[in-house]
């Protein structure tokens, strides 16, 4: 831009000086002559100025007295003084005359558009005039929008410099995928700044993409640009702080999801530690990428209390870093609880305490079992977490015990404690002996028999009994005996009277006292003795019989009545009695069982009851060998090599490789026979035609060809026996047949 102020031949400054030096000597020489102060003619611009065309503005006096200085403002800025507003106005020249001052505007540009004010002054006063000039311009950009590229999280401002007049609107919106622009909607955190900017506060990745700058101000063409906006993301973990908790020996993996722009690195490292973790047989390290995730995966396999401990996830690309701490914690069972003992042991109860576990026990699992009798039941009992002691409750009297103590917390159960065997202080029995029985042995004496009591009623180590005997006519106590364990569970009274009925209870006793008294039991002494015990023999065994005989004392053959033959089959409860009258010595047991076992034993009665049983003969049937596999009972007496059923698989095995010998044998025979059938028919095929030119009647196959399972015809016996044009072939020889 050129500035220039002109008259012709004379500078403006010295005019002024000049014409200053002539007033002052006006002044001296007329004496109270005055000077007229100037007055501005007005002007105006061309109504209709156009950009790049010139343009010219006369600033005119039309009254006052030099000397008379002229000065141009643009916007009350002296254009002279403004280097700005020149740069920005183009080409401006300022020609100064005596009266007048002319301002040309070379080129108009937007920048020329303004107020201008033409002041004139001399000695005498000032005036001015202003004038603005204006023209339509459409908008343009000042600057060029450039692309943007900001951190996520931070501000971003999206630039938009427009020129034109008049002053252009700038509208924002942004372009989506499908190529649709869209109004930007103002929101909190997206406004337009007072030079036309679009801000975004804390951007994120969604307000990535082309945002369309659009100028326009009525004067055709408007103008747009695209802003391309570019969110840069460091990486940046989702969850920071995690506390996982896994038990013992169990599988757990640690997941540090990762957003951010590619290349995201990422590393794990352990309690503190700067280097990377290393892979182990237990533990491996997984990465899975996308465009702006990483997710990384720290995987245990069977852990322990060497895995329980601190881990860091640390991701890093060129724009940050970001980091999380996971925090594992490996859950144990507590420890087996210790110290466990009896402290009180009654009758039925027993208090046990143990010493307190360590770490968050949940409960304690307290189990007791009887070792000895029949109750051998596991019982469970359950103590919170807080109590170290129970009482067991419902115990047998004079029973051993073992127990132990389990400790649970969330993860799972304790080994067990050491066990303790305890035993519960004794009761007397609280039941009496069963089944009691007497019976009379002769004219003194009564046998006396019963039972024990059961095991879990002795309420304690059994000692004995405790026989009590009276006469059931008087009323005098009982007296008692006592008979030790030791011995059989019956008793013998003698030195009894005859014919007397005597009374008899029973009590079972420990070392805490007796039991109740069993039901009373009356017997009465015979009135003589029975006879005693004959003395058995045998005499012969055959497969279905065995005959005995026996003797008795001559002294007691008068007095015997009869005779009681017991028979009992061995290993089993089936009892038979035979009787037979008192003058018999011999007796044959029959339909008995051959290669069976038989037990055999007698007594005598006479009218004062029976005697005792003679002595016991145990004897086997013969075996029986004829029709030995129809017979059940036999078999299953035989060895199992001699039962009917070994035979049967025996014969089945012999058949089936029978069996299959023969199938294998024809199978082997057909064979031969076919390929000896074709070896037949190929030596039938008559010659191939010459080939040296001879002549040789054309061959045609006829298909009329058998063998030996296509027998000769019946009614063919009459044909040649070699092969022949248009006739059978003869393969088989009919006369070969046997």
């Amino acid at each position: 831009m050129k500035v220039g102020l002109k008259r012709l031949g004379i500078p403006s400054a010295a005019l002024f000086w000049a014409a200053l030096v002539y007033s002052i000597v006006f002044l001296l020489v007329n004496g109270s002559s005055t000077l007229d102060p100037p007055k501005v003619q007005p002007f105006q611009f061309p109504s209709r100025p156009q950009p790049n065309r010139r343009i010219r503005l006369t600033c005119t006096v039309t009254e006052g007295d030099p000397p008379l200085r002229f000065t141009w403002l643009k916007d009350d800025v002296e254009l002279t003084s403004s280097l700005t507003s020149q740069e920005d106005s183009g080409d401006v020249s300022v020609d100064v005359g005596p009266e007048s001052s002319v301002l040309v505007l070379r080129r108009l540009h937007v920048g020329d558009i303004g107020n201008y004010t033409c002041v004139v002054d001399n000695p005498a006063g000032t005036d001015k005039f202003q004038a603005f000039l204006r023209f339509p311009v459409p908008p343009f950009w000042k600057a060029d929008p450039e692309p943007v590229e900001v951190l996520e999280g931070r501000r971003a401002v999206l630039s938009c410099s427009a020129g034109g007049y008049p002053e252009p609107q700038i509208l924002w919106r942004r372009r989506y995928e499908d190529g649709v622009d869209r109004a930007v909607v103002k929101t909190s955190r997206v406004r337009v700044a007072e030079n036309s900017s679009l801000v975004l506060e804390s951007v994120s990745r969604s307000d990535q993409g082309s945002y369309v700058c659009q100028a326009h101000n009525g004067v055709p063409p408007d103008v747009q640009r695209p802003v391309a906006l570019k969110v840069r993301a460091p990486p940046k973990i989702t969850v920071k702080e995690k506390e996982v908790t896994v038990r013992k020996g169990e599988t757990v993996t640690l997941v540090c999801n990762v957003t951010g722009d590619q290349p995201i690195r990422v590393t794990w490292t352990k309690d503190g530690g700067t280097s990377n973790l290393s892979e182990t047989s237990k533990r491996e390290v997984f990465h899975q990428s996308s465009d702006t995730e990483v997710a990384s995966t720290l995987h245990f396999k069977d852990v322990d209390s060497l895995d329980s401990a601190t881990y860091a996830c640390n991701a890093a690309n060129e724009y940050g870093a970001d980091e999380a701490v996971y925090t594992l914690v490996v859950l144990f069972p507590p420890p087996a609880p210790r110290g466990l003992k009896a402290t009180e042991v009654g009758t039925r109860f027993a208090h046990l305490e143990w010493s307190q576990s360590t770490g968050n026990i949940s409960r304690y699992i307290v189990r007791h079992w009887k070792l000895s009798g029949l109750d051998k039941v596991l019982y469970e009992s359950n103590v919170p977490g807080a109590f170290h002691s129970t009482l067991l409750m419902n115990l047998r009297p004079g029973s051993q015990y073992k127990a132990f103590v389990v400790a649970e917390n969330t993860v799972g159960q304790s080994p067990p404690s050491g066990a303790i065997i305890f035993y519960t202080a004794e009761e007397a029995p609280e039941a009496s002996p069963t089944d009691v029985d007497c019976e009379p042995v002769n004219a003194s004496s009564i046998e006396l028999s019963w039972k024990s009591p059961a095991e879990e009623q002795w309420n304690g180590v059994p000692k004995g009994f405790y026989v009590g005997l009276k006469q059931a006519t008087h009323s005098t106590p009982y007296i008692y005996e006592m008979v030790s364990l030791d011995s059989d569970v019956s008793r013998a009274f003698t030195r009894l009277s005859p014919n007397t009925v005597y009374s008899f209870v029973v009590r079972a006793f420990n070392s805490a006292g007796s039991g109740p008294a069993s039901r009373e039991m009356q017997c009465t002494t015979l009135s003589g003795d029975p006879p005693p015990a004959p003395t058995l023999y045998l005499v012969k065994t055959e497969e279905s019989m065995v005959t005995l005989n026996w003797k008795i004392p001559k002294a007691h053959n008068a007095s015997v009545l009869q005779y009681v033959l017991e028979t009992r089959r061995d290993y089993t409860d089936e009892v038979s009695l035979q009787h037979f009258p008192a003058t018999t010595s011999v007796a044959s047991v029959t339909d008995l069982e051959s290669s069976v076992k038989y037990s055999f034993r007698l007594a005598a009665y006479n009218r004062f009851g029976r005697g005792a049983y003679s002595n016991s003969i145990t004897e086997s049937t013969r075996l029986k060998f004829t029709n030995r596999f129809l017979s059940g009972n036999l078999q299953q007496e035989s060895p199992f090599y001699m039962r009917s059923y070994f035979f049967i698989v025996i014969i089945a095995c012999v058949t089936l490789v029978t069996l299959s010998i023969v199938i294998s044998w024809a199978c082997v025979k057909r064979a031969r026979i076919i390929r000896g059938r074709r070896t037949k028919l190929a030596s039938s095929m008559p010659p191939r035609p010459s080939l040296s030119g001879t002549y040789s009647p054309r061959w045609v196959h006829d298909p009329r060809v058998f063998d030996d399972n296509y027998d000769t015809p019946w009614d063919a016996s009459d044909l040649p026996r070699t092969a022949t044009l248009h006739g059978y072939t003869n393969v088989y020889d009919p006369s070969s047949r046997s």
